[in-house]
């Protein structure tokens, strides 16, 4: 699970990786595709999977990302995940060309003309906001992925700890951006479910198993009875005899 994820326009690939490294100094782990890709990998389901791995999306604007599909298709998947979306304005765009979803966010400017260090310190300060939830949204989005995947199998379920983090997480977010996606909420909700069906089935096979106890307990002793009836009857006959 990576921190950041960064979209760029192949055109800008200099800055794209500066900043990378910029990010990577200041420890904060950072995938961007000429790294995490194998040369074999299936390119865009590498990517899209990067992307729901990663608590945000940094997508850095110019006129290249604008007419790039593969960034828009990196955005749309930001977006129908509900990943924190940090646009870096790189170079002077016309709004109108950009999508809502990075028209309406706030920008960064790390132009050629700003300074890049206060742009990266406006970029860290943006990341670490409310970092602890966007974390727990990330984690939570990749496993109830997982259980979607694998036809929402109860074996993929939360359990113990993960089940309690996931729901206080819900209380925790209420106001928070990233919102929670119905799937995660299913996720939660089925694991709660699955939790007291296991508990239920627990408890019933405590009480089966203390059932048995006590009558194999009352068998137990009325064979002791009986044997003790039995030895003092042969007392007497003996004593008759």
């Amino acid at each position: 699970m990576a921190d950041v994820f960064i979209s760029y326009a192949r055109e800008d690939k200099a800055f794209a990786h500066r900043l990378c490294e910029a990010l990577k100094q200041k420890n904060r782990e950072t995938w961007i595709d000429a790294e995490g890709i194998l040369p074999s990998a299936e390119w865009r389901q590498e990517i899209f999977g990067a992307i729901e791995a990663a608590g945000t999306l940094v997508q850095i604007v110019s006129p290249h990302s604008v007419e790039s599909k593969i960034c828009r298709d990196e955005l749309s998947c930001a977006v129908n995940h509900n990943k924190r979306i940090i646009p870096i304005l790189y170079a002077e765009v016309e709004e109108e060309s950009l999508p809502d979803s990075i028209r309406e966010r706030q920008w960064i400017p790390i132009r050629e003309s700003d300074d890049f260090d206060a742009g990266l310190a406006s970029l860290l300060t943006a990341l670490d906001t409310n970092i602890e939830w966007v974390r727990s949204h990330t984690r939570l989005l990749t496993r109830a992925i997982e259980w979607d995947k694998h036809a929402r199998d109860y074996s993929y379920a939360l359990r113990g700890v993960d089940l309690k983090k996931a729901e206080a997480a819900v209380a925790l977010g209420d106001g928070f951006e990233p919102k929670l996606l119905p799937l995660q909420i299913d996720y939660i909700l089925a694991s709660r479910k699955a939790a007291t069906k296991r508990a239920a089935l627990g408890m019933a096979a405590a009480t089966v198993a203390l059932i048995s106890v006590i009558i194999f307990g009352a068998m137990f002793l009325l064979k002791r009875q009986e044997s003790a009836l039995n030895l003092a009857s042969n007392f007497r006959e003996m004593g008759i005899s």
